[in-house]
């Protein structure tokens, strides 16, 4: 009769402890499968070291949870969130399109028309090309994740007035070189945020310490010109631009720059003085007002490209490794070398973006060839490749084909 109880009060069996070194604990959320071996990273597996049997036990098939430990010398080891296993081999953490997988986080609970714009990374993006002596991994931990993101961004969705603020600095003639109006319009195309340019440009005073550089050029001091904007700016805006054709200096250290900016304010600075230096000289040597439009043109479509990836900073997105992207780090050299970069968003990118604005994706997608097609040519051909691979309907993209191109003519 007391045999149950016996049971219940004897001694329990001898069990190994858990160790606490540079493995990762693994949890798996959600149903799992059970056919086949479940690819359970850890930091012990990478080294050749043996994984703990009962996190090897996990079947496959899941979304896993790697959860932070502290190793032997005390030091944290960060955690791998949200791991997609799309294969049995557990050392698939150098497949790069795993860790884009990884970057862009769990689509569990997302509506069908976010997971149908961003469930097929390798239809929609193309790789970087890896840098010499680096690897899949090391670019990965460079990148900002779609979770990183969340936890950066200084406002959440719909707490702001979903404006960006383009603000015109000093007199009409220095803003003269910038297609102003096209610019707008593709950089509120492209971010998904309403662009509002105030209708008179700033006054430049003289607080803004006006001095000359080193080649003779005059220059405005970027700090006060960005502490007036402060000033100025609506703190409900996503974020507020300034915009000058005069040359900038910093406090110090430089000669010049080209831009500077307050993230915790969320206010920006940036000057096209230094762009495209060997043009502007050449078409000083020789004008024509057909070099002259030209180079209003190409110094335009460069700037869309400085503005949406500064604006994008400024609400919290960082740097992106791992696919071609605006976001790729800058390539070094001339200012204008930004021009370089893609005018297109990555799949983990674009999640970023679409949590910050709340917008359709499938609806973006389907405005911008129109808007693209007459400065890009490329990014326009990317955008109708994105577009087939979303399979968005016929009907849109037929619309979408005959719409007025930007700067064309007629009504």
């Amino acid at each position: 009769k007391n045999a149950p109880l016996r049971r219940l009060c004897a001694a329990p069996s001898a069990r190994a402890p858990r160790t606490r070194g540079r493995e990762t604990r693994v949890r798996a959320h959600g149903r799992v499968g059970t056919a086949g071996r479940a690819g359970v990273m850890s930091h012990a597996s990478r080294a050749g070291e043996e994984q703990d049997p009962e996190c090897s036990a996990a079947a496959g098939g899941g979304v896993l949870d790697l959860a932070d430990t502290a190793s032997d010398d005390g030091a944290t080891i960060p955690a791998l969130d949200r791991l997609h296993i799309w294969s049995s081999d557990a050392t698939d953490l150098e497949d790069p399109w795993n860790l884009v997988r990884l970057a862009l986080g769990s689509l569990a609970g997302e509506s069908w028309r976010i997971k149908k714009a961003l469930a097929s990374p390798e239809e929609m993006g193309r790789l970087r090309p890896l840098p010499e002596g680096t690897t899949w991994w090391e670019q990965y931990q460079r990148t900002q994740t779609y979770d990183a993101f969340r936890s950066a961004i200084p406002f959440r969705p719909n707490t702001t007035s979903g404006c960006i603020v383009f603000v015109l600095l000093g007199d009409e003639d220095a803003t003269l070189g910038l297609l102003a109006d096209e610019v707008i319009a593709l950089v509120e195309a492209f971010l998904c945020f309403r662009v509002v340019r105030r209708p008179e440009p700033m006054a430049v005073g003289a607080w803004a310490q006006e001095r000359q550089s080193a080649d003779g050029r005059p220059q405005l001091g970027a700090h006060f010109l960005l502490s007036h904007l402060e000033g100025s700016a609506d703190n409900r805006s996503v974020c507020t631009i300034g915009i000058t054709g005069t040359d900038i200096y910093p406090p110090r250290k430089f000669d010049y720059v080209t831009g500077m900016t307050d993230s915790a304010h969320r206010v920006g600075l940036f000057s096209f003085a230094r762009y495209y230096e060997k043009r502007r000289k050449a078409l000083k040597d020789a004008y024509t007002k057909q070099a002259d439009s030209e180079l209003k043109r190409v110094l335009s479509m460069c700037f869309v490209k400085v503005l949406c990836r500064e604006s994008m900073k400024l609400a919290g997105m960082r740097e992106c490794h791992l696919l071609c992207c605006l976001m790729n780090p800058f390539p070094g050299g001339a200012p204008e070398a930004v021009a370089d970069l893609p005018l297109e968003l990555c799949c983990v990118c674009l999640r970023k973006l679409q949590f910050a604005t709340q917008v359709d994706l499938l609806d973006r997608f389907a405005r911008l060839p129109s808007l693209l097609t007459a400065w890009y040519p490329e990014e326009t051909a990317q955008a109708w490749e994105r577009i087939r691979s979303a399979g968005l309907p016929t009907y849109t993209v037929t619309a979408v084909q005959h719409a007025r191109p930007l700067g064309s003519s007629g009504t």
